[in-house]
C-alpha cells in the first residue's frame, strides 16, 4: 500500500473516533470539548460536505489528535468526508464495513478498489515515460561519462575583461591551493573551502555532476573531464564562456546505448513515486471540486481557522 494510503487511513482513524452523524448503526459516542473554555461555538457547523455537517468540536478534536492547526484539521475532515461520499456512492457499506470503524474502512475500500489500480506503475502512460526519456536522453545514450566534483568561478564574457581577469587570477590561486592538499582533496574539504570567507566572497561554487564530452558543462570542460582517469585526479583551470572551472574525478560510467523500449523498466521504476504523488494530489483536488463543500464563515472566525 502506498505511503499516502497509510497517512490517509491514519487521518480517517482519528476522524472516525469523533464522528456522530447519520451513519450505519453503531454505539453513540460523545465528543469531548477540548477547548480551553467550553462554549456553544463547539456545536457550530463549520462546513458541510455533500450535506454532511462538520462540527467545530470535531475540528478541535482532530487538531488535538493530529497536532494540526484548525485549518489543517478542517481540510483533513473535508477530505475524508469527500472520500466517504464516493465510497457510499459505490455501495461499499455492506457487512463488516457497516460496523464500528466504518469511516476508515470506507476510505480504505475506495483507495484499494478504485485508486490503487489507477496508480499502479504499469498505468504510467507511455507518453509520460517518453517525455522523461527524451528529457534525460544523455543518461541512456552516451559515450563514457565521468562523475566530477566541479569548482566554478563564474564570469561570463558579457561581464567584461576586468571581471574575467579577476576570476582567472582567482582560479589560478585555487588550483595552487588544491595542489597543497595531500594526498588528494576530498569532497568534504572542497565544501569547507567553499564556505571560507575568502572563497565565498569570490563566488566559488562546488558541485557534482556526470559530465560527457558535451554536457552539462561545455565541451572544453567535457574534454578535461574525460582526460581524467583515476579517482581524485584534478584538471587544470578550464576557461569557457561562463567562467573558470576545475574538475575532480569521482567515478565513471562506460559507454551506453539504450533504446526507449530498453530503458522503460528503469524509467518506470524511477518516476513511479513522484508520478503517484502528482496523480493522487490531482485526484483529491478534482474530488474536492466536485464535492458540495459549504464552509460557515461565522464558525470559522470563532475557531480562528487561518
Amino acid at each position: 500500500m502506498f505511503q499516502w494510503t497509510r497517512i490517509l487511513l491514519a487521518i480517517a482513524f482519528a476522524i472516525s473516533c469523533g464522528c456522530d452523524r447519520t451513519a450505519p448503526p453503531r454505539p453513540l459516542r460523545v465528543l469531548p470539548d477540548l477547548s480551553k473554555h467550553e462554549g456553544a461555538h463547539q456545536n457550530l457547523v463549520v462546513a458541510k460536505v455533500n450535506g454532511t455537517p462538520i462540527f467545530a468540536a470535531e475540528v478541535t478534536r482532530q487538531a488535538a489528535i493530529a497536532n494540526q492547526t484548525p485549518r489543517e484539521a478542517l481540510d483533513a475532515l473535508v477530505t475524508i468526508e469527500a472520500l466517504v461520499s464516493i465510497a457510499n456512492q459505490k455501495r461499499l457499506t455492506q457487512g463488516i464495513e457497516a460496523e464500528e470503524g466504518w469511516k476508515q474502512i470506507l476510505a480504505q475500500s475506495w483507495v484499494v478498489r478504485d485508486l490503487e489500480p489507477r496508480l499502479a506503475p504499469e498505468q504510467i502512460p507511455e507518453a509520460t515515460l517518453r517525455q522523461f526519456y527524451d528529457g534525460s536522453r544523455g543518461a541512456f545514450n552516451h559515450s563514457r561519462l565521468v562523475r566530477v566534483a566541479t569548482l566554478d568561478l563564474y564570469a561570463f564574457s558579457k561581464n567584461g575583461p576586468l571581471r574575467r581577469q579577476q576570476a582567472r587570477q582567482a582560479a589560478q590561486e585555487l588550483a595552487l591551493e588544491l595542489q597543497k592538499m595531500s594526498p588528494k582533496p576530498t569532497i568534504a574539504q572542497l565544501q569547507i573551502l567553499e564556505a571560507t570567507k575568502k572563497w565565498t566572497s569570490l563566488g566559488l561554487k562546488v558541485g557534482m555532476t556526470w559530465q560527457s564530452e558535451t554536457g552539462p558543462y561545455s565541451a572544453k570542460v567535457g574534454q578535461a573531464a574525460l582526460a581524467l582517469r583515476d579517482w581524485g585526479d584534478l584538471s587544470g583551470v578550464v576557461e569557457d564562456d561562463v567562467g573558470f572551472h576545475i574538475v575532480m574525478h569521482q567515478g565513471e560510467r562506460a559507454e551506453l546505448r539504450q533504446s526507449f523500449d530498453e530503458a522503460k523498466p528503469i524509467l518506470r521504476e524511477g518516476i513511479t513515486s513522484p508520478w503517484q504523488q502528482r496523480q493522487f494530489t490531482q485526484i483529491l483536488t478534482e474530488l474536492a471540486s466536485k464535492s458540495n463543500v459549504v464552509v460557515t464563515a461565522e464558525a470559522l472566525v470563532s475557531q480562528t481557522l487561518k
